[in-house]
């Protein structure tokens, strides 16, 4: 009878023995027939080592490479192509905002979210509709709980931003960027849909860019005077996009949303957001953006000069083992990181 783990039993007196549970255990064993042991000390082995192999598989998927194939996603659940339809009947409103403005507030004022009107790179923009950006166009769904955001040189005869070269041709890049930030936990939106020309999400209802909570010292970064928490809050965000392998590239304040009922943040638009993995300028873009996140979080310049010049040694070699891949360096350096500027952030107060 061939020795499974089904057959194995477990006796105080003889302890884990390699007996067939309808035999007897028995202390007298021979040199000839020695049976396996299973003892703590193995079963610790075992367990650290399956420890490892899944910190290796998360860091794996955390610095993970685009993957040209991706041809884009769709969540079980709800009928997406019924809602993307519903979105874009109400985008339509939009053709004639340029022209009818009071026929847009107008429409605003059915909507149960507040309907005033911000500036938005370059374009006013009924809040009740959405956004407008500078790919792309964003519109709330009537129930307020989705969102879609769609190319502007699309059938709703939306034209791209005057003050840019041109349309993107595709949105899958940014729906691919965005599933992987859903999947290692960075605070954005939760992605339902994405195709080339339009993505569906999660509407951020009761958020609103930080921005406009007066605590801004410039369009990136918050005030030295901000509240303690605010600011942790902050670096907990960048360290979560940052740990994932992503460079938002475009973190202005307005792309940082805030509610202020559950003082939570999450990134929105990753339109221009790559892994940091791609190539040579993502690699550097990625450091870019990590070495600023002291200005950002209000640091003080004092504090910052300080720890630049400690850390700056370390972006050579993060640089180079992005570009070869030899990502478990960069995630040490970048966990080291965030250590120490949360203990130089806490010094400050």
């Amino acid at each position: 009878m061939p020795i499974t783990t089904a057959s194995l039993r477990f006796d105080k007196k003889c302890g884990a023995s390699g007996i067939p549970a309808n035999k007897k255990c028995s202390k007298k064993t021979t040199a000839s027939s020695p049976s396996p042991t299973i003892t703590p000390s193995l079963i610790g082995k075992v367990a650290l080592g399956a420890g490892i192999a899944v910190l290796g598989i998360s860091a794996a998927r955390r610095f993970a490479r685009r993957d040209p194939n991706w041809k884009g996603f769709t969540a079980p659940g709800e009928d997406w192509d019924r809602i993307e339809a519903e979105a874009r009947k109400r985008g339509k409103q939009w053709d004639v905002f340029e022209d009818n403005k009071k026929a847009n507030a107008i429409a605003c004022a059915a909507s149960k979210i507040d309907h005033w009107i911000r500036e938005d790179d370059f374009v006013p923009t009924p809040r009740c509709l959405g956004g407008q950006g500078a790919y792309g166009n964003y519109v709330v769904h009537p129930s307020n709980k989705y969102g879609i955001k769609y190319l502007k040189n699309n059938d709703l005869g939306a034209t791209p931003n005057k003050f840019l070269s041109g349309p993107t041709e595709s949105l899958l890049p940014e729906g691919e960027i965005l599933r992987h930030a859903n999947i290692n936990n960075v605070p954005s939106p939760r992605l339902y849909k994405a195709t080339d020309r339009v993505l569906v999400m999660e509407h951020l209802n009761n958020y609103s860019p930080l921005s406009t909570h007066g605590v801004s010292s410039s369009m990136f970064s918050l005030k030295y005077t901000a509240p303690l928490q605010l600011k942790r809050q902050m670096l907990d965000l960048y360290r979560s996009l940052h740990m994932s392998g992503l460079v938002h590239n475009d973190g202005h304040l307005r792309n940082i949303m805030f509610n202020p009922k559950t003082r939570s943040l999450k990134f929105i638009d990753f339109g221009l957001a790559e892994f940091a993995t791609e190539n040579r300028t993502s690699a550097r873009d990625f450091i870019n953006e990590l070495t600023q996140v002291p200005r950002r979080v209000g640091l003080s310049e004092y504090a910052i000069e300080t720890f630049e010049s400690r850390w700056a040694p370390q972006w050579d070699p993060v640089e180079n083992a992005l570009r070869t891949y030899e990502t478990d360096h960069v995630d040490k350096v970048v966990r080291g990181y965030y250590r120490s500027l949360e203990t130089a952030l806490l010094k400050s107060y």
